[in-house]
This record gives structure tokens, C-alpha cells and sequence, in this order.
């Protein structure tokens, strides 16, 4: 829950701020010093708008005494900060913290201590934001300049101390939050404390000790009082926290108590258009949501849950009118603009909860037979939750901190999942397209949101009218960053690692992104085209899949629901799209189903394959055809042809669904060999999301160079070390690699970079000129920091620039053309799971760095099989096939001609085409045709000129 201390922060800057100043006050005019004094007068009473007006008075003041490029400008500059934040504009506010922090650099550098102030506040702003990643790293470089002399700014200090665990403890790092803050605890101001135990007790409710919570909420209100008496802001923050604690103990009178207590003093300090009143509306409405559940319990109460509920939906709408400056509607099924916003991500909450209590009452009216006020209340509750989506959108999309985005993926994905059965409900009961429409553009809204967006921001600069000079000063900044992080990541995983070093590549890092995110402010703001391509909401339709796809293609998008536990039901939604039909449909799934894919999974990457029991065979045969069932077969015959193009989900893309089987074969005897592979019924083809593979690249684009084929040279005797890890490998040859190169290039003209040719700085200048690009090589994943996984070239010479490793972070940064990137190397399609995103695997790199379609692998594939499937797939790739098609002929062709052993699944199912499935060269059957097409009419032509030949001579 949001707390925000208006009365504390006010404390703290203006003491400190105005204490900073001291050494120009003397100089100042007695206007200015009035005008400062009426400042701060106003800003402690919590006039805000007057504080505002007299701090703006006071800059243009000095703007004359002292000139526009003056550090004497910051200090009015960061309190007309603090007065916009406390007025809920956050942009003004950061404007106006950047221009302080512009003069104070300008100044001294890192040396200006006031800079340690401006960070304060921008971490503040960021933190209030939800933008948590990156208030950590405003809180953590001010507290790094405030270090130097923090007797002096004591208060910022602290302050800074306190930002740094609360936040810690919004990215959900309880224990370090409580390690941190209660080592702070006795040394703290003691106007910070009763913030110290208010952290604490929300860390200890998360990790489930209640006592503990408790005891802690209750000295964060004994001390609110002590220090300010009954009826201060504090109080009425942690009233309404320890009233939330309350209710998830089902404590619900003492609970209401506590929120009845601060609701009547919280308008003695804030008006109805607040984050604050609008926390206490939707404290009532959690109580009556709540009670409703309780009421639950007992049939003969429904029409007192319906008046709870009734309640708890009033409630949180006025939480709404709180928190939109321009909406005054209180009517329940009113929506509001999203223009205005006091505090984006309170509204997300509170649209949430409001769906989830439509949601309940519509389900009550569907139980009686009530389909009218049932329906009425779905659509109403799909309302709110399409208005939480688009705030998401919007808070991703501003984001300057990629974790951030990440982590607002990961908490926000049941919004997503809530919308989709939403929207399944009012599709069962009406039938109607336009719910199965309003499902899927729900589904591919939450599908690797943040790729997709990094794929939009750089189609927006090319579009943009962004000129190339500052391209490239984008690229070199973010080539420092990755770098710097490289530095960094190395040194924090040394066995002593330099505090000194880590701080210099900290600040760095802060350095450089500081100045990222300047340019690409000044994108925005003077390129109105980039602009708006980049935060354009739109995603691909069903309709528009169905324009794209033939009548032998069929498309299949999943949205998993796991169980949370082995007792637990969940669901699958799933939407199958033909040429000429769409199926919405769900499917009830236990804690089997998650079994099944980790058993697949397990069995499929075992590095011992070449030993399996029969009981492993069994095990795979059963996981294989249990994941059959819930997945394919019950839309079985609505699929058309033979191809299939596959969105998965969650753990879903961590197998092949090649691997599946159709039928549950006689286990009586290990046969891989005869079983019933999907792979033998489909061509199976991979995507992040719908609107990745079918909006985003030129299909028509093409380089005027073929193939370009990497494999270098590993030396088993020699290793390697990781550069970021500093863990050694030893790096076995692939002595297939060189038979993959040769038969690779009897069907395709290459150029090819063999043993020690093969460079890394020589992929970085060749890659862009090419059309495929081919890397048999190892690969290294890093799951930490998955941007750190690395392709490992040949050793390079004591001359090269380059460390023989190329990153994720740099392949983001290339520019490719090639239609194609074949990744055989090992396990280029496995990494970390992030939840919202996807694997985070080294295919995302590429497909950032433009390149449609990849052909990746899932585990280390043996050498020998690889190397004739990759033979054949560039056999039939050369003859047109599609590629997902050449993939699954040169599988089929593996199996087919397999033994008992290899025709086990780790030899042949690893590959996998994911992107553009669409051919490469044109077909020769395509030749012949329009060959005998051309012959056909030389015959009727030649009919014609005989028959007119003839007539003349009659």
C-alpha cells in the first residue's frame, strides 16, 4: 500500500534544502528572503499552490541576480519540485529536479552536494511511480554523495537510508529490508522512525510473521502520535496500513475502527482529489469486499453479499474520483478519461479491485438465473479492467529502467489473465465475436510486452526522422552502459570485490543512463513522429492473422493459469485461428499438467540419454500424451493442414510441442522410433507473440550476400574463462562443425570463417551483409543477468579489442539484415523464465537486432545428428520449402532412418523455428509450373497461327 508523508518529506527538504543555501541568502535581496520565508511557511501548512508560487517568484528573482546558468538557482528549483509533487504532477516535478541537477553537475560534479538532494527527490518521484528499479538507483547515488559529508546534510542522509530499504522492500526484498532498516533503526531522526517500523511491519506480513507485523504497525502509530499528536498525516497513513493488516487477519470490526479513525482526519490535510483519500475510499471498499467472502459461507446470505459488494464497488469508484482530477462521477459503470491521473499505478489497483467486485456480483446474478444484471455486471467489470491495461501500457511504456518494466510484467500479469476470463464468461453466455476479439488482444497485450516495445521504439527511430548522428550516440551510450554493467557484474562475483571499483562503475552506469535518458527525452519531444509510433497501443487482430494466414495454416495462442499448489485447479485458455474460423476455448488443468511439462522438459535435456530406462520411457510417453490432451486434442479436427503456428506461455516455451504425442503407445516395449510425434502430423512454428511475427518486419527486404557461416576452434586443453563470472570452461572441440559448414554450403553459396577465422570482431563487421547467418559454436547462458549470456568465438590474438565473447547486450546492439539467424549452438533457446516476458533466451537479441526468423536449439544436440539435420533443413530450405516445413522434413527424415537409439527425442527434436516460417528461395516446383505454363501457351499459340494459316488458304 502507497504511503506517502507529505508532512516528513516537507520537514526534511526544507530544512535541509534552505540550510544549503545559506552562503547566498546573505547576498540576496530582502524580497528573496521574504519570498523563501513565505515559501516554506506554505509548503508546512500544506498550501501547496501558494509554496509553488512563491518558489517560482524566488527563481526568476535570482535568474536576475545571478544569472540562468547559476547553481544558486537549484535550491528554488528542488522546492518547486517538492510543491508539484506533493500536487501529484510528477512530470513538472521531475522537469524541475532535472534542470537542479543540470546546474549542480555544471557546478562541481559529484562534488555539489545539493546533487545528493536533487537524487532524494528523483528517487522519491520514481518510487511513488511505481518505477521501482529506478528510484533504487537514484536512492543509492544519493546516498553515495551524501556519504561525504553527511553530518552536514544529516536529514538527506538519512532520508536516502530510509528510501533505500523501503524500496528494497517494494521489489519484494523483504529480509534485506529488514536487515537493512533495523540496523538504521537507532541511529535514525526521530521523525523517520515510525516510517522505520511501518517498512518493518510490512516486511514481516509478507513473509508471513504476523506477531511480529503486528507489534511493529503498533509502535509505528504510538510513535506517529508522540511525535505530532492524534490528528497528523502519519497517523492517518498507518491507521490505514494497520487497518489492510487487520483485514488479511479477517479482523475485519477493528479493522473498519481503524479506517473510520483516519477517514475523519484526513481532510483536515487533503482535499477528495488525493492519493490519500482516495487510499482510505478504498480501504472501506477492501472491507466490504472482504466481508462478502465471510457472508459467502452460508447460501441464505446472498442478498447480503450483494449489498457488501454493492458497497465495496461504491467505494472503490470514489477511490477512482480521487485519483482523476477532471472525474466527478460516482455512478459505479461511469469509467473516467485516463487524462489527469493523480497516481497511475494506485489507479491501476483500484480499477482491479472494482472489476474483481463486478466480477463476484455478476457471478451471484449468473447463479440465479439473472443473465441481464449477470451480463450488465461482466461487461462493467471487462470495462475496468481494459482501463487498468491501458495505464499498464502507459506506465511500461515511461519507463526509463528496463527492470522496472520487467517487474511491472511480472506483478501485472493476473490483471491480464482476470481480463481474459472476463471476457471468456461473457462470451460463453452471448456467444457474441466481439468477447474472443477483446481475449486475444488481452492475450497478446501481456506476451513479451517489453520486447515487443523495444522492436517498436527502434522501427519509431527509423521512421522517426531521427538523424543518424545522434543513432549513433544512442548506440555508443548504451554500448557504455552494457560495459559498465559487465564491469560491475564482474567485480560484485570477485571473490573480494573493490568497494572503490564498484562505486566508480556504479556512478558510471548512473552517469551514462542519466544521459540515455536525456536523449531520448529529447526524442520525444522533437520528433512527434517517433513519438507517437512509440507509444502507439496496438496490437495484431484476429482478422488480420486470418488475412495472413493460407488454408493449410492453422495459429494457436495459449494463456496459462498454473495451479498454485498440488491441490489446485487452474486453466488453459486457448485460441485457434483458421483461414476461415476461430475457437476461444478453456480447459481445467490440475497440478498433473505442470508435471507433465517439467517431466517432458527433464527427460528432453538429460545429458544421459544415451541410458534410458524404461521406466523414463514410460514416464515421457505418458507426460507426452497427458499434455496432447489438454493442449491439441480437443481442437483437434478444427485444425487445418499441416501447418502450425504456436504462441505458448509461461513454461509452455520450454518445450517442443514436436515432442507430443497423438496417441499413448504399448509401453510394454522401448520403441522411440514408432511412436506418434506431432512432428509427424505438423510443421511447427514459434512466436514470442502474434504481433511480433505478423507486424514488425520487412518480409520483403534481402541482402545481396547469401550465407554466412561461423565455427571456431575450441581447445579441450585450454579454458575459458567468463569475463562478467570469472568461472572457467573447458570448451570441447566440435568436431562436427566443420562436416555442418561443408554440407551447409553444398546447398547454399556461403562465405565461411572456420577455426581460427572464425573472430567475434569479424561476425560484428560481416553480419549486417548477409541473408542468413549461420553460428555452430558453444554457447555460455547467464541466468542472473540473462544480457550477459554470450556466443564464444575462437580465441582471439593479443592484439584484438575483442574478448573472443559476444554478449547478448551487443548482439541488441547490432543492426542485421538477414532474414535468417540459424543458432546451432547449444541451448540458444533456453534461459530464464520472466513471467510476462517469456524465456529470456539469446533468439530475443536477434530478433531486437532485426532479424525475423530464427532456427535455435532447446538443449545441447548431438554432434552427429545436428549436423544432418542442419544438411537437410538447408536442402529443403534451397528447394522453397517454408522453413518450418524444412525443419520438421529433416527431422522426419532423422527419424525415419533412425535405429532404436537415435531415434530417441534428444537427437532430433531440439531444433525449433521461431518467427517468420515463410520460404527463403522460391519453390522449383514453382519453376516447372510456370514452365509448363509458357509451354501451354507456345501450343495454343502455335494452334492459333496454323488454324489462321489454314483459313487463309481455304
Amino acid at each position: 500500500m502507497k504511503k506517502i508523508f507529505f508532512m516528513i518529506f516537507i520537514y526534511i527538504f526544507s530544512s535541509s534544502v534552505f540550510a544549503l543555501d545559506k552562503r547566498s541568502i546573505d547576498q540576496d535581496s530582502l524580497l528573496s528572503l521574504k519570498l523563501q520565508k513565505d515559501g516554506i511557511a506554505a509548503g508546512r501548512l500544506g498550501d501547496f499552490e501558494l509554496a509553488l508560487k512563491n518558489f517560482e517568484q524566488l527563481y526568476k528573482l535570482r535568474q536576475k541576480m545571478y544569472g540562468v546558468n547559476s547553481v544558486r538557482l537549484a535550491s528554488p528549483l528542488i522546492n518547486i519540485g517538492i510543491q508539484y509533487k506533493n500536487l501529484g504532477n510528477f512530470d513538472k516535478a521531475i522537469e524541475s529536479y532535472k534542470k537542479a541537477e543540470s546546474l549542480c553537475l555544471n557546478d562541481m560534479g559529484d562534488n555539489n552536494l545539493m546533487l545528493g538532494t536533487v537524487y532524494v527527490n528523483l528517487g522519491n518521484i520514481f518510487r511513488l511511480d511505481g518505477d521501482y528499479n529506478q528510484a533504487l538507483e537514484y536512492q543509492k547515488n544519493a546516498y553515495r554523495i551524501l556519504k561525504k559529508d553527511s553530518a552536514k546534510y544529516i536529514m538527506n542522509f538519512q532520508d536516502s537510508k530510509y528510501n533505500i530499504g523501503e524500496t528494497q522492500l517494494k521489489l519484494g526484498n523483504n529480509k534485506e529490508a529488514i536487515r537493512f532498516t533495523q540496523l538504521n533503526l537507532m541511529t535514525i531522526s526521530p521523525q523517520l522512525k515510525p516510517l522505520l517500523y511501518d517498512l518493518i511491519a510490512s516486511a514481516y506480513r509478507n513473509e508471513g510473521e504476523y506477531e511480529l507485523a503486528e507489534l511493529n504497525y503498533l509502535n509505528a502509530i504510538n510513535t506517529w502520535i508522540k511525535l505530532y499528536g492524534y490528528y497528523s498525516e502519519g497517523v492517518i497513513s498507518e491507521y490505514l496500513a494497520y487497518s489492510s493488516f487487520l483485514m488479511s487477519q479477517k479482523n475485519y470490526e477493528k479493522a473498519l475502527l481503524y479506517s473510520t479513525k483516519a477517514k475523519s482526519i484526513v481532510l483536515k490535510f487533503y482535499g477528495e482529489k488525493s492519493t490519500t483519500y482516495a487510499e482510505v475510499q478504498s480501504n472501506f471498499g477492501d472491507y466490504y469486499y472482504l466481508k462478502n467472502s465471510e457472508a459467502g459461507q452460508i447460501d441464505d446470505f446472498r442478498a447480503q453479499r450483494k449489498k457488501y459488494l454493492n458497497e465495496a464497488i461504491q467505494y472503490y469508484q470514489n477511490s477512482i474520483v480521487s485519483l482523476v482530477d477532471s472525474f466527478q462521477i460516482k455512478d459505479p459503470f461511469a469509467e473516467p478519461p485516463l487524462k489527469n491521473v493523480i497516481s497511475d499505478i494506485q489507479l491501476v489497483e483500484v480499477f482491479k479491485k472494482k472489476a474483481l467486485s463486478m466480477e463476484k456480483l455478476a457471478d451471484i446474478y449468473l447463479s440465479e438465473f439473472d443473465y441481464k444484471n449477470s451480463i450488465k455486471y461482466y461487461n462493467a467489470s471487462l470495462n475496468s479492467l481494459s482501463n487498468a491495461i491501458d495505464l499498464i501500457h502507459r506506465l511500461q511504456i515511461g519507463f526509463e529502467n528496463e527492470d522496472s518494466k520487467f517487474f511491472l510484467s511480472q506483478n501485472q500479469e493476473s490483471t491480464f489473465l482476470e481480463a481474459i476470463n472476463i471476457s471468456y464468461k461473457l462470451y460463453s453466455q452471448t456467444k457474441r465475436f466481439e468477447f474472443i476479439e477483446k481475449a486475444f488482444e488481452f492475450s497478446e497485450r501481456s506476451k513479451s510486452s517489453n520486447l515487443l516495445a523495444s522492436v517498436k521504439d527502434v522501427k519509431a527511430k527509423e521512421f522517426g526522422g531521427i538523424p543518424d548522428s545522434l543513432m549513433k550516440k544512442e548506440n555508443i551510450l548504451k554500448g557504455n552502459i552494457a560495459s559498465y554493467n559487465s564491469l560491475l557484474f564482474e567485480e560484485n562475483h570477485s571473490e573480494k570485490p573493490d568497494s572503490q571499483k564498484v562505486n566508480l562503475y556504479s556512478a558510471k552506469i548512473f552517469k551514462y543512463n542519466e544521459e540515455y535518458n536525456r536523449l531520448i527525452d529529447s526524442f520525444e519531444k522533437l520528433f512527434p513522429q517517433y513519438y507517437a509510433l512509440k507509444y502507439e497501443n496496438k496490437v495484431v487482430g484476429i482478422k488480420e492473422i486470418q488475412s495472413k494466414i493460407s488454408n493449410r495454416q492453422s495459429f494457436l495462442e495459449y494463456f496459462v493459469n498454473e495451479p498454485e499448489s498440488k491441490t489446485g485447479k487452474g486453466e488453459i485458455y486457448r485460441f485457434l485461428i483458421t483461414k476461415d474460423s476461430v475457437n476461444f476455448s478453456k480447459e481445467s488443468v490440475d497440478y498433473s499438467f505442470v508435471n507433465n511439462i517439467q517431466s517432458i522438459h527433464d527427460f528432453l535435456v538429460n545429458p544421459n540419454y544415451l541410458y534410458t530406462k524404461k521406466k523414463d520411457f514410460v514416464e515421457y510417453s505418458v507426460a507426452a500424451y497427458g499434455l496432447y490432451e489438454k493442449l491439441i486434442k480437443p481442437v483437434a479436427k478444427k485444425l487445418n493442414g499441416t501447418s502450425l503456428t504456436i504462441i505458448p506461455h509461461d513454461k509452455l516455451s520450454y518445450i517442443p510441442f514436436d515432442a507430443l504425442l497423438t496417441q499413448l503407445p504399448d509401453t510394454s516395449v522401448m520403441n522411440f522410433r514408432n511412436l506418434n510425434y506431432l512432428v509427424r502430423d505438423y510443421a511447427i512454428n514459434y512466436s514470442y507473440s502474434a504481433t511480433l511475427l505478423y507486424d514488425y518486419f520487412d518480409q520483403k527486404k534481402r541482402s545481396s550476400k547469401s550465407l554466412l557461416v561461423f565455427s571456431p576452434k575450441y581447445d579441450s586443453q585450454e579454458s575459458r574463462i567468463d569475463p562478467e563470472t570469472a568461472v572457467s570452461y573447458i570448451l570441447s572441440p566440435l568436431p562436427g562443425a566443420k562436416d555442418e559448414v561443408k554440407g551447409i554450403s553444398k546447398f547454399v553459396s556461403s562465405v565461411s570463417f572456420v577455426d581460427e577465422q572464425a573472430q567475434e570482431n569479424t561476425f560484428k563487421e560481416k553480419a549486417s551483409e548477409f541473408d542468413i547467418l549461420h553460428l555452430a559454436m558453444h554457447t555460455i547462458i547467464n541466468d542472473s543477468v540473462p544480457m550477459l549470456s554470450k556466443l564464444v568465438f575462437s580465441k582471439p590474438d593479443q592484439k584484438s579489442t575483442d574478448d573472443g565473447y559476444l554478449n547478448a547486450y551487443e548482439i541488441y546492439n547490432m543492426k542485421l539484415n538477414a532474414r535468417l539467424a540459424v543458432l546451432s549452438a547449444c541451448e540458444t533457446g533456453t534461459g530464464k523464465l520472466q513471467r510476462g516476458e517469456g524465456v529470456m533466451s539469446m533468439a530475443r537479441g536477434f530478433i531486437y537486432a532485426g532479424c525475423p526468423s530464427i532456427v535455435m536449439t532447446l538443449w545441447q544436440v548431438e554432434d552427429k545428428s545436428g549436423v544432418k539435420i542442419m544438411e537437410d533443413f538447408y536442402k529443403y530450405l534451397s528447394k522453397g520449402k517454408r522453413k518450418d516445413v524444412a525443419l520438421r522434413m529433416a527431422k522426419l527424415n532423422h527419424l525415419n532412418n533412425s535405429d532404436p537409439l537415435t531415434a530417441h527425442p534428444h537427437f532430433w527434436l531440439g531444433y525449433v523455428n521461431i518467427g517468420n516460417p515463410e520460404p527463403l528461395y522460391t519453390s522449383k516446383d514453382v519453376y516447372f509450373v510456370i514452365f509448363l505454363f509458357i509451354t501451354l501457351l507456345v501450343v495454343l499459340a502455335d494452334w492459333q497461327f496454323r488454324r489462321r494459316r489454314q483459313k487463309r488458304r481455304n
